[in-house]
């Protein structure tokens, strides 16, 4: 009785084991017939792809930069001396609602741009220069104290191009828009000065670009729906943070480090509360006093936790948190252009669908580098 009952169960053994030689023999002949079929099939999807891409850089490569709307890349343009005072310059933008000012010497340019995280840097460069301790009460006092004689004094021509992150690449107004999204692609380029008989005629950016295409999306053709997911994106993982409790001034520092001009604000559980970025180092009372001739007063500010920091400057401005807006993968180009440019904003973060934690960054440059591709 064991011998047949050992036979039986050897039996069963051996048609478990054909059944699954039979399976296995069945995906791979599935497998293989799948494949024989992919070539054809990717064949297609490249021609659509390349037929896409054919479409969108010869509409692009008709239109001369002259020939875009006055709103996008003439009009009037914003300068600055080498002599003003930087507390000037960034005042301009402040105002202005930009993020760099073309450097001008009677009229000529001087080959470079001042921005945000030019200020920025050379702010931080000095109050670490001229300070012990930036993380900590004492360093309130004396950032407090370090004020007029130092900041008050400072020039553009300090400033200008120290962060390195906007390149001086001047074009003709005889390019096309092919040509310049081509150059804004390229990493820190984000404006472009428009120069014609050595004088700054207009400024050409990723968000002018931007508009442009939002505003003629049909010509984008397939690219218009191509998804977050499907893209190539320029920062590998998820966008910088700084925690509510982090002081501002290492919060601004890691901006610079890092060479972004926005950061995710999180709070002790990790969530997202708000938005962080360059243009919070915007003056108010307890920043900077706008008499004449307008200086920088008191940066004790900067010692303070970023969460205390952003809730003054909400105070002082009246204005709601920004919060950090966001997208998916499912996420199209048209949705994204609608995004950047209803908003004003240059970064949006990726969000996982199911818990909502942020998994990349979306920039202006991702997108235009992704219309071409």
């Amino acid at each position: 009785q064991v011998k047949k009952a050992d036979k039986t169960l050897t039996g069963q053994k051996r048609e478990e084991r054909k059944n699954e030689t039979t399976m296995v023999y069945e995906l791979r002949k599935r497998k293989i017939e799948a494949t024989a079929m992919d070539p054809p099939v990717k064949a297609r999807n490249r021609q659509v792809k390349k037929a896409s891409q054919s479409a969108v850089k010869a509409w692009l490569g008709k239109i001369k930069i002259s020939d875009l709307p006055k709103r996008l890349v003439g009009g009037r343009v914003i300068s600055i001396t080498p002599q003003d005072m930087l507390a000037n310059a960034y005042q301009i933008m402040s105002d202005n609602h930009i993020l760099a000012i073309p450097v001008c010497d009677h009229d000529e340019p001087t080959n470079t741009f001042i921005d945000v995280l030019d200020i920025m840097a050379e702010v931080l460069k000095l109050a670490t220069t001229f300070t012990t301790n930036l993380d900590g009460e004492a360093g309130a006092e004396e950032l407090a104290l370090f004020s007029e004689p130092i900041l008050g004094a400072l020039k553009v021509q300090q400033a200008a191009g120290v962060s390195g992150r906007d390149p001086w690449v001047p074009v003709m107004p005889d390019i096309t828009a092919l040509e310049a999204a081509e150059h804004l692609c390229h990493r820190d380029v984000h404006r472009l000065p428009v120069v014609d008989d050595n004088k700054v005629v207009g400024l050409i950016t990723q968000t002018d670009l931007c508009i442009f295409f939002l505003e003629h999306l049909e010509n984008l053709g397939d690219k218009a729906n191509l998804k977050v997911k499907n893209m190539t994106l320029t920062r590998k993982g998820p966008p910088v943070t700084v925690r509510e409790t982090d002081t501002t001034v290492s919060a601004f520092r890691k901006l610079v480090d890092e060479g972004v001009s926005f950061a995710a604000v999180v709070n002790a559980r990790g969530s997202v509360v708000e938005a962080f970025s360059a243009t919070d180092l915007k003056p108010w009372n307890q920043f900077l006093v706008q008499d004449f001739p307008l200086r920088f007063t008191d940066l004790s500010g900067l010692a303070k936790p970023v969460g205390e920091f952003m809730e003054a400057r909400r105070n002082e401005s009246r204005q709601p948190r920004r919060r950090v807006l966001t997208c998916t993968g499912d996420s199209t180009i048209r949705d994204l252009l609608t995004t950047f440019v209803h908003h004003h904003v240059h970064h949006v973060a990726v969000v996982n669908e199911k818990d909502h934690t942020a998994t990349g960054v979306v920039s202006l440059r991702d997108i235009l580098a992704n219309v071409l591709a």
